[in-house]
């Protein structure tokens, strides 16, 4: 096989259609076709079928997508390089999908340590509703996930347990609430108006869980789609919400229960097929290693085991 076969096979994946992917090439269906058949017989596996759809990937090109692009890309770097002239090694390229909580709160930090560290890596950081995680990594849009416990994730992932904030009730620090000098129960929080994240947030989800385990509603007057949003909010004066201790500031009261705690588990998750590939361990150690650096992840660190068996601090 060589670099156009494996740049055909992606074009096809990307515009389910070989004509299509023929005009994006600027080469003839025909020509096209026989790649694809050229590849596919070196594999020894069909790799599309049509359908009313258009072209369909078999789960052995859904297998084969991950690997394909990641060997696209170390071309494109070589290529890159020589053209500069330049001596350094190409860059690893991975595809990080994350909630949109870490994509915008933690992976910056993270990404800056990595360059600091000349890891070699580069990150491209996909900020990925939850509802799209799993098929974004299964699709092979993404290398690997950050993002909040999926619960029973599916069977062909690893899963590999990071740190754990602990979540908080909170009010505008002009709120009555924020008067209270002692600690109340969730049923008396209930009888106050509360602004919440959507349904299908990882914080919503596990709080309205918390509360049908006690058969508890609360006064909901108002859903919204950010974290940063639910702050400004609620500084704002209006309710109470539901937040990250870490980023509690000094416009916000802690409202202190004495029959509910709630905390959320964060995790790595990739395909189980590519846990011994150096681009998806190395990065896992370096995730790892930052976070028991970092001043505020470091007190939040879950212990897990390592992926590698070797010590990774030189960069790749």
């Amino acid at each position: 096989m060589n670099i156009v076969e494996l740049e055909s096979f992606l074009a096809v994946v990307e515009y389910h259609s070989v004509s299509l992917a023929a005009k994006r090439m600027h080469t003839t269906q025909p020509t096209l076709s026989k790649r694809i058949k050229k590849l596919e017989q070196e594999l020894g596996a069909q790799l599309f079928y049509p359908s009313n759809q258009g072209v369909v990937l078999t789960e052995k090109g859904k297998n084969l997508i991950p690997y394909i692009r990641q060997i696209h890309n170390i071309y494109q770097d070589m290529v890159k390089a020589e053209l500069s002239n330049s001596n350094c090694r190409p860059h690893l390229k991975i595809k990080l999908g994350s909630s949109p909580y870490v994509s915008h709160l933690v992976a910056p930090e993270f990404i800056t340590y990595m360059n600091d560290h000349k890891t070699n890596y580069f990150i491209v950081n996909s900020s990925i509703a939850t509802k799209e995680l799993v098929t974004s990594l299964n699709s092979g849009n993404v290398d690997i996930i950050i993002a909040p416990a999926l619960g029973n994730h599916p069977h062909n992932f690893s899963c590999l347990p990071l740190w754990k904030e602990k979540m908080i009730p909170v009010s505008s620090i002009h709120h009555p609430l924020a008067k209270l000098n002692k600690a109340i129960s969730i049923s008396e929080l209930a009888q106050h108006e509360a602004v919440l994240l959507m349904e299908d947030s990882p914080i919503r989800s596990k709080f309205d869980l918390l509360l049908s385990e006690q058969d508890i509603s609360i006064k909901l007057i108002a859903e919204v789609n950010s974290i940063h949003s639910n702050i400004h909010l609620i500084e704002m004066g209006t309710g109470w919400c539901i937040i990250n201790e870490r980023m509690l500031n000094e416009k916000l009261s802690t409202i202190e229960l004495n029959d509910l705690s709630m905390d959320l588990e964060f995790n790595a998750y990739f395909l189980k097929k590519r846990a011994d590939e150096r681009l998806i361990w190395a990065f896992v150690e370096y995730l790892q290693q930052w976070l028991s650096e970092s001043p505020q992840f470091s007190k939040l660190l879950l212990h897990s085991k390592s992926l590698a068996m070797q010590d990774i601090k030189s960069p790749l």
